[in-house]
C-alpha cells in the first residue's frame, strides 16, 4: 500500500475502493470494514437470537436492539486484536 489510499493486493473490487472517499479509505480499511465476514459471523447469530426471542414473547423485533447489536458487533470486529495485526505489521 503507498500513502495509505492504495489497493490492498489481496483486496480488490470492494465497496471501499470503489465507493468511499480516498480520504476516509485507510480508517475502514483498519477497521476491516472492506471484509466484513467476521462482522457477520458474529451479527448473524445475534440477530437470530432477537427474532426467536420476540417470536417467543409473541412481540415484533424491536429494530432498536437490531441497531444497538450491528453496531456492537461492528465496533468488536474493528477493535478486536486480529483486526488491529495486520496495522501493527505494516509499522
Amino acid at each position: 500500500m503507498t500513502r495509505g489510499a492504495g489497493r490492498v493486493a489481496d483486496s480488490t473490487g470492494n465497496w471501499v475502493d470503489g465507493w468511499a472517499p480516498v480520504w476516509l479509505r485507510p480508517y475502514l480499511r483498519l477497521a476491516r470494514l472492506d471484509r466484513p465476514i467476521g462482522s457477520w459471523l458474529l451479527l448473524m447469530p445475534c440477530w437470530w437470537s432477537v427474532a426467536l426471542a420476540a417470536v417467543h414473547a409473541g412481540m415484533r423485533v424491536n429494530f432498536w436492539h437490531l441497531f444497538l447489536i450491528s453496531s456492537i458487533a461492528t465496533s468488536m470486529r474493528a477493535l478486536s486484536a486480529r483486526a488491529r495485526a495486520p496495522s501493527l505489521r505494516d509499522r
